[in-house]
């Protein structure tokens, strides 16, 4: 037994050899500062996916990253921390600033600026690091079908200063079941991205959109508004027809008809403290205060 555990642990010694072999061979004359591919003037291609609906997965070739396997025990991979490597440069650019600053307005957020990651390096240069990405972003809404309404949210990712020459951004869709579940209000349907290229000072910069297609789960606002006032509605309507005394005051239809008022206008609070603010105006807000009318 003794033996067995001795076989072991020089078996791992010798492979954290060959992990830190290789850590000083290919970083001796390391520099994080220069962007792979530059001395032949080829721009490095950043692939990025999301994996497990949070997860910003960033894929690149460094050249200067390179060692032969066969020289370090066939070890192909190692795992070093995100500081020491060059990392591509890319912000939401439609993100908002946090809760707890001072003014709730739009913002920029930098992907890799949170240095607690890893990052995976293979013997050829391939490069890989798993991010997870929390943004809030700024979405115009359509609420005219309100609450049977869908939204088109996209979340635009952007190079600040390297051009397509010197980077370019490859963008793929996610697979089917790497979408997130939603919540309560929200169901995810689909999401797509759309590579572009826009026009900045004479250069071409690439950016990427993930578009985010989301239908709005109407139960809740079906049970608590749609229903309550179509109820409300055919009462009232109902009162008006009900047989009354022929002499002397009707006080049972002027009460049906303040109390029809009285529960319409709290219907109203309801749907203004639920409703979205838009320059648009949803159909249910036109229907309720024709209701009231009634």
């Amino acid at each position: 037994m003794a033996s067995f555990v001795l076989i072991v642990q020089n078996f791992l010694g010798f492979i954290a050899g060959s992990t830190k072999k290789i850590l000083d061979t290919i970083f001796k004359n390391y520099d994080k500062r220069i962007r792979p591919h530059s001395e032949n003037n080829t721009a490095v291609i950043i692939r990025m996916s999301i994996v497990l609906a949070i997860l910003i997965e960033l894929r690149w070739n460094d050249p200067n990253l390179v060692w032969n396997p066969a020289d370090y025990n066939d070890k192909r991979e190692i795992i070093v921390p995100q500081s020491h490597l060059w990392l591509p440069k890319l912000f939401v650019y439609n993100s908002l600033s946090p809760s707890g600053s001072p003014d709730f307005s739009m913002d920029t957020k930098e992907m890799l600026s949170d240095n607690r990651y890893d990052v995976r390096v293979s013997h050829n240069g391939d490069i890989k690091i798993n991010i997870p990405q929390f943004v809030t972003c700024i979405c115009r809404l359509s609420i005219e079908q309100f609450p049977f309404d869908t939204q088109f949210c996209a979340v635009a990712l952007a190079s600040p200063l390297l051009n397509t020459s010197e980077m370019d951004v490859v963008a793929s869709a996610p697979p089917k079941d790497s979408y997130f579940a939603g919540n309560a209000e929200w169901e995810l349907i689909n999401v797509t991205v759309r590579d572009m290229r826009f026009l900045e000072e004479g250069e071409y910069r690439a950016e990427v959109h993930y578009i985010f297609h989301l239908q709005r789960r109407p139960i809740f606002y079906l049970t608590v508004i749609v229903a309550p006032t179509f109820l409300i509605s055919a009462l009232s309507i109902l009162g008006i027809f009900s047989p009354g005394a022929n002499d002397g005051p009707r006080n049972e239809k002027v009460s049906l008809g303040l109390g029809s008022l009285l529960a319409m206008t709290v219907l109203l609070g309801i749907v203004a403290g639920a409703m979205p603010k838009s320059n648009s105006i949803p159909l249910l807000e036109v229907i309720l205060p024709q209701n009231t009318d009634m």
